[in-house]
């Protein structure tokens, strides 16, 4: 009789060599959470608020126009980070659990849409910077552009709320994030989504933005505790790179042997030997 054993999915016998692609995920997860604070801090440290008179702009055009050059490179470096994170986290999580394949792709998509949005906010800025000088005399033209800046920056609030939502459930489905995460990003993404219904009003300043700001405290939290989970629990490295014990549970339970044959049992001798192959190449890598 003739028996062959069950080959582990390609995520568990990954070489060695080389690092997975879920723990460069992990890696441009947090580079985008540090980029991101730092623009956040940046901006709310020297950007005008959404009321701002022409003067006010122009004056933030005038004196902060190298913050604009910084934040736009940080935007150029952040969102190929994010992109990378997403798309990384989502392979993962169709991959553990079919069931996820449809948030991780809501979630996908909604990263591509917080791009494009933030994108064009940048777009708004770099023209009020760069002609400053022809703005002076068209106070209307001023406020016409912040305010188009504040209604791209209102609208990203939508996409990241299905990015939140759609990331967030996908990692918790997969047991890529605790379970508690789930509620998180269920809680963040209705914040947001919420928080631009009033889209006219928060374009010149509303209370509901602090509704906003408290779903954005949760996409950072997001990413912090997905970004870590990638890079620290990835079981998925291998079992010659790993020293997990539920890893090495795992593979004892699917490292048997089934026979060709229906109806035949497996071999007893066979079975142990591939047993005792899987304990002795885990006992070797953690004497290491």
């Amino acid at each position: 009789m003739q028996t062959t054993a069950v080959s582990l999915p390609e995520w568990k016998t990954r070489g060695a060599t080389s690092w997975p692609a879920t723990r460069w995920a992990g890696v441009a997860g947090l580079t985008f959470l540090a980029l991101l604070l730092l623009q956040n801090v940046l901006a709310g440290t020297s950007y005008p608020p959404n009321s701002a008179t022409a003067p006010q702009i122009l004056l933030f055009a005038r004196n902060d126009a190298r913050i604009v050059e910084f934040l736009f490179l940080t935007y150029v470096i952040g969102f190929p980070a994010l992109l990378t994170f997403a798309a990384g986290l989502s392979q993962l999580a169709a991959r553990r659990n079919s069931r996820a394949s449809l948030p991780a792709r809501l979630g996908q998509y909604s990263v591509v849409a917080v791009a494009a949005f933030f994108g064009l906010a940048n777009i708004v800025q770099v023209t009020l910077v760069a002609a400053r000088g022809d703005l002076i005399g068209d106070f209307a033209l001023v406020r016409t552009l912040w305010t188009l800046h504040n209604a791209l920056f209102i609208l990203n609030f939508v996409a990241l709320a299905g990015a939140l939502f759609g990331l967030g459930r996908a990692a918790a489905i997969a047991d890529i994030v605790p379970g508690w995460m789930r509620w998180v990003s269920l809680a963040g993404a209705l914040a947001l989504a919420v928080s631009a219904l009033p889209i006219v009003a928060e374009v010149h300043g509303s209370k509901l933005l602090a509704l906003g700001l408290a779903g954005f405290l949760c996409w950072l939290i997001f990413l912090a505790v997905a970004g870590i989970s990638l890079l620290r629990h990835a079981p998925w490295s291998g079992i010659m790179t790993t020293r997990s014990p539920a890893l090495y549970s795992t593979i004892m339970k699917r490292s048997i042997i089934r026979p060709r044959m229906g109806r035949h049992l497996r071999s007893p001798a066979t079975s142990n030997s591939v047993t005792r192959n899987v304990r002795h190449r885990y006992r070797s890598h953690k004497a290491r």
